[in-house]
């Protein structure tokens, strides 16, 4: 190869192949750009306290709001945190999500867990 003062380049021509800079160790590398490449899978994990729920959200006509979005979820989510109802309660109140009252009215024994959680709906929704 020939460069333009006219001296001879002792580096073959490639083909003119794509170039790709790798941005991580600086290097620089040609050639096939179909390889197969290696990924690295994601794993989530679920603690075995929470219910991962796997129906569509579906939108209404009045929008996607979040409080839209619950009100269509509300008896899925009322019957998930039933069972784990302490532990929703004290993950959302040390987020300071819900207030102090509402925490303690969770230890009430003569209410139901089921009217507990309605309950604890109803404070998130406002």
């Amino acid at each position: 190869m020939i460069d333009t003062k006219g001296t001879e380049d002792s580096t073959p021509d490639e083909g003119n192949k794509p170039t790709h800079n790798d941005s991580n160790n600086g290097t620089t590398t040609s050639g096939n750009t179909d390889a197969p490449t290696s990924s690295v899978p994601v794993v989530s994990t679920v603690s075995s306290s929470v219910t991962v729920i796997t129906k569509p959200v579906t939108s209404t006509t009045s929008g996607n709001t979040p409080s839209a979005i619950l009100r269509m979820n509300y008896a899925t989510l009322v019957d998930a945190i039933t069972n784990s109802l302490q532990k929703v309660t004290d993950a959302l109140y040390a987020k300071e999500l819900i207030p102090p009252q509402t925490n303690q009215s969770m230890l009430v024994p003569a209410v139901d867990n089921y009217t507990k959680a309605a309950n604890l709906m109803n404070v998130i929704e406002k």
